[in-house]
């Protein structure tokens, strides 16, 4: 089977961990089956030189002439997976369709460098409806291979893509002429049905448990149990909420640690509402992590906690309980399809009273969560295995309703 992989948002040097979910799911297609074969389509959708935004304007003469300057390219992960660049510039939907014509140029001519190396592709899976949704649909059209969209929207849909109370034409045409719509959890799933987004399927998120494995040693307590948070910056994480759940820890005199991954635009103000209460002992901040910074803050905690408002299917819960670690989260959406009795504890959203509950009762109950058995769990659920056969299935499904057709 050839598969073109179409990210609405995918990794680069400006932005390494955006869309890595993607990545590693096309990594995964193809070391599933040799005889698979992947091509992931880039055009720069974070390449900072391509993106062109309307505060940055003084910006601009700069990162026209560094953009033009960029030529196409391709990597090879493997023999069987290459990824294509066409640069491309991007600037806002409102504006002249944000160079839609220039980005769907980009993606044909990686779709050419793809039928060079591969032959036809049998089916085109983009992930999220626009744009990468939008540019499958006008690719099938022309090209007549059939697609499916993964949806990962959170919340679901964006402002920007309502017209009226309706689902905007940009998402709501390419939902219709997709072979399936797959949400990535039941709550998405609800959400699109509730919505009028036709043929849906659920198939959850996968992550890397090659690379994110339980560690023998056991954190030290010696300085406290250690909580970790790895997130954005951002209201959506609900990082206000753990800080005040934190400071009722301190107030209730518990030992701890809280480790903070990740930047954001709030990240200044979270610590400043830190050392407004009083936790400069008790809060470490550790910015922007890579992959292994991540493996590493996982390796090192005796729990993981996420306060979202809102999600899908948190990617960092899955890497906590590849690692065995037990988890706090929030009925925010995909959060309890994760989250299990035996992986963690739930609690509503926005609320630190709960959290601290929750996160005091970790400490008080550690003993009672087995990391072989929360790992366990993840394998059941979230492998690798278990995630593409659902996919390989899901794309022979739509390959034959379309040969049915024809």
């Amino acid at each position: 089977m050839r598969i073109f992989v179409i990210p609405s948002w995918y990794p680069t040097a400006d932005a390494p961990h955006t869309g890595i979910f993607i990545k590693e799911q096309a990594l995964a297609l193809a070391g599933h089956n040799q005889k698979v074969k992947v091509g992931i389509s880039t055009w720069g959708t974070h390449n900072n030189d391509l993106l062109l935004e309307k505060r940055q304007l003084h910006l601009w003469p700069g990162k026209l002439l560094r953009g033009i300057a960029l030529k196409p390219s391709s990597h090879s992960y493997s023999s069987n997976c290459t990824e294509y660049f066409t640069p491309a510039f991007t600037w806002s939907r409102h504006v002249m369709s944000g160079n839609m014509e220039g980005i769907i140029r980009a993606n044909e001519a990686n779709l050419g460098l793809f039928k060079a190396t591969f032959g036809r592709p049998d089916i085109i899976h983009a992930h999220t409806a626009y744009p990468a949704g939008f540019v499958a649909q006008k690719l099938s059209e022309k090209h007549g291979i059939p697609y499916v969209i993964t949806e990962q929207m959170s919340p679901f849909p964006f402002v920007t893509f309502e017209r009226r109370g309706q689902l905007h034409p940009v998402i709501m045409e390419p939902y219709q002429q997709s072979g399936k719509n797959i949400a990535v959890s039941a709550a998405l799933l609800k959400t699109m049905e509730a919505r009028g987004v036709p043929h849906l399927k659920l198939i959850n998120n996968l992550t890397d448990e090659d690379f994110f494995q339980p560690d023998d040693a056991n954190p030290s307590r010696s300085n406290g149990f250690c909580f970790a948070f790895i997130g954005r910056m951002e209201e959506q994480k609900g990082v206000k909420y753990l800080l005040e759940a934190a400071k009722l820890l301190k107030a209730s005199g518990l030992s701890f640690k809280l480790v903070m991954g990740g930047d954001g635009a709030q990240r200044k103000l979270y610590e400043l509402q830190a050392r407004g209460f009083g936790l400069a002992d008790q809060i470490e901040w550790l910015g922007t992590l890579d992959r292994q910074g991540v493996r590493s803050t996982l390796q090192h905690c005796n729990a993981f906690v996420l306060p979202s408002i809102h999600e899908n299917h948190p990617l960092v819960l899955l890497e906590a309980l590849a690692m065995g670690k037990p988890a706090i989260a929030t009925y925010c959406g995909g959060a309890e399809e994760i989250v299990k009795p035996a992986t963690g504890y739930l609690v509503e959203p926005g609320n630190p009273t709960l959290l601290a509950e929750a996160m005091t009762k970790m400490m008080n109950e550690m003993e009672r969560f087995d990391a072989e058995k929360i790992r366990k769990s993840f394998m059941e659920r979230f492998s690798k295995q278990v995630i593409i056969n659902q996919l390989m299935d899901t794309y022979e499904e739509v390959i034959a309703s379309q040969r049915a057709t024809i």
